[in-house]
């Protein structure tokens, strides 16, 4: 599993850190190529501690979203296939850090789940493709530990 430091720099306020987590989601929807919803799921920012040895005005903020294929003439973990080699040769090629890919042995999951964990360099951003047991699919943003704390 890879890891890497924050920026030096925090993105200024957790609105802009939503705005660049909806940013990268946006583009990997792009990439795909494919009609798709994005049906809303968890938006949130928790106050951030490493540690317990800060003083906790760093927040981590996560946006994600299930996709929902708007066409009805593919089987699901045939489609679902495609759309994790997509995205993963997307990320990898815009310098994304693979962090794991549960279908290369990292991380084992139960029959049917899957996910593919990529970090940008920049800014840090944590993107995952999920895959749950019923072929269903969300992509989730995390800039963690990268924002000033809302006031």
């Amino acid at each position: 599993m890879t890891t890497a430091s924050p920026p030096s720099q925090p993105i200024p306020s957790e609105q802009n850190a939503y705005a660049r987590a909806d940013e990268h989601i946006g583009e990997a929807i792009v990439a795909l190529s494919d009609p798709v919803r994005l049906e809303p799921g968890i938006r949130n920012a928790i106050a951030y501690d490493a540690g317990g040895m800060g003083t906790g005005e760093l927040s981590n903020v996560e946006v994600s979203y299930t996709l929902e294929d708007l066409r009805d003439d593919e089987i699901p973990s045939a489609r679902n296939e495609r759309y994790f080699a997509v995205l993963k040769e997307f990320w990898t090629q815009r310098g994304y850090v693979l962090v794991s890919d549960t279908a290369e042995g990292d991380d084992p999951q139960p029959p049917g789940f899957r996910a593919v964990h990529v970090e940008h360099p920049a800014d840090r951003c944590h993107l995952s493709l999920k895959q749950g047991g019923q072929y269903n699919l969300w992509i989730t943003a995390s800039m963690t530990a990268l924002t000033a704390k809302a006031e």
